[in-house]
């Protein structure tokens, strides 16, 4: 992940977009579907919040970058764990929480 806000805020919209697109491919967005886009916006402002504290910190990038992934990684557990509410994750939920799990596995970007 950068470490310059705009960076940051860059990647996070590039997630959401792709987040929103995923989530139109059968051209509804679901009530689950907009519970986990919801959850994830929530928390990636936390996290910007966060990482905005600390841009300016004399961290390491590793430490930055492992402070930034084992929230990342909570992140996914939140998420999972709304997606589990009903007893049941759907594909449409599935495919949201591939492309959080690909944004969390390349470091908080998405491939172009």
């Amino acid at each position: 992940m950068y470490r310059k806000k705009e960076q940051i805020d860059q990647e996070i919209d590039k997630l959401m977009t792709e987040l929103n697109k995923v989530a139109m491919i059968d051209n509804v967005i679901s009530q689950d579907e907009n519970a986990i886009i919801t959850k994830i916006r929530e928390e990636l402002k936390n996290l910007e919040n966060q990482l905005v504290q600390i841009l300016e910190s004399e961290l390491e990038d590793n430490e930055f970058n492992d402070i930034l992934i084992d929230f990342l990684d909570d992140c996914i557990v939140k998420v999972e764990k709304i997606a589990l509410e009903d007893g049941i994750i759907t594909d449409d939920e599935q495919q949201l929480i591939k492309v959080l799990k690909e944004f969390v596995s390349q470091g908080g970007s998405l491939s172009e």
